[in-house]
């Protein structure tokens, strides 16, 4: 009994030692796949890297731009509101004119 085992005991480690062979020499790759290489150099890296900075800089430009743009509107809301506002206070002194009559 203790022969039998003995077999299996040596069988199973052959197997173990047969399954670490093949999983250390498997490269997770079969036999119909392809590889792909990316290669980036050159003019595309520099074309990619001038059109990253142009735009970099029109967005800072436009953002001056804009800031600048907003405040002159503000500025003109401003001037509105005051103008409005002192057309209600004249019609509320003729309104108040009419009433005291």
């Amino acid at each position: 009994m203790s022969s039998i085992a003995d077999d299996e005991r040596k069988a199973l480690v052959e197997g173990m030692r047969s399954l670490a062979s093949a999983l250390h020499n498997f490269d997770g790759s079969r036999g119909n796949s392809s590889n792909v290489r990316i290669e980036a150099g050159g003019a595309g890296v520099w074309l990619a890297t001038t059109c990253c900075l142009i735009m970099l800089a029109v967005a800072f430009v436009g953002s001056i731009w804009l800031s600048r743009e907003l405040t002159r509107q503000d500025a003109e809301m401003a001037a509105l509101r005051d103008r409005n506002e002192t057309f209600q206070a004249y019609i509320n002194v003729l309104m108040q004119k009419k009433d005291s009559k």
